[in-house]
């Protein structure tokens, strides 16, 4: 069960983002939010590093790039504090190697993110998707070849938050969305 947080978590986090972006299902909205405040508080909840990872670094990335845009967005921030001050007497001593090995994922999971960004800047694209689903995948090698290492738990929540929210992505591009196709006439010139 603590393996479905997370992938939840990602998952209502990309619904609730379809909804308000492409304007699909919006009269569940509201469902979708109430679960998607569950399921990130659960995930917090359940690894006080997420938390004080949110706080550190995604939160402030997320102004810095104007992702926090939306009332419930902002609704959302005091969760990782009000949790790690909840939790922070469950804190342990973190040596030397575990803390690069979350850095070290961390850092690999953004530039993934930021290059995805920069290489599929459009909305919508079957190679967007295809991007996506390539990293589902990266994510399940990602969580066998770290399952040895003393961070693996902090790895494969954050990477099944990640697979979650993707997840949920490539069905919404794949049902809801019109993919541009290239077309043949593409390639014509356009008459004068």
């Amino acid at each position: 069960m603590e393996s479905l947080i997370p992938i939840f978590a990602g998952g209502f986090m990309k619904l609730v983002d379809e909804m308000e972006d492409a304007h699909i299902l919006e009269e569940y909205k509201e469902y979708a939010q109430t679960l998607c405040t569950l399921f990130i508080s659960l995930w917090f909840y359940s690894n006080v590093y997420i938390s004080l990872l949110f706080i550190l670094c995604v939160i402030p990335a997320c102004y810095f790039v104007k992702q926090i845009d939306t009332v419930y967005w902002k609704t959302l921030i005091p969760i990782p504090f009000i949790i790690f001050l909840l939790k922070m007497d469950t804190l342990e001593y973190i040596d030397t190697y575990d803390i690069v090995q979350r850095a070290l994922t961390m850092i690999i999971i953004f530039i993934l993110i930021f290059v995805e960004a920069k290489v599929n800047p459009e909305e919508t694209s079957l190679r967007k998707i295809v991007c996506r689903v390539f990293y589902i995948i990266l994510g399940f090698a990602v969580i066998y070849l770290t399952s040895e290492l003393s961070s693996a738990a902090f790895i494969q929540s954050f990477t099944l938050y990640v697979m979650g929210y993707y997840s949920v992505s490539v069905i919404s591009k794949t049902l809801f969305t019109q993919i541009p196709e290239a077309s043949s006439d593409s390639h014509q010139p356009k008459p004068i």
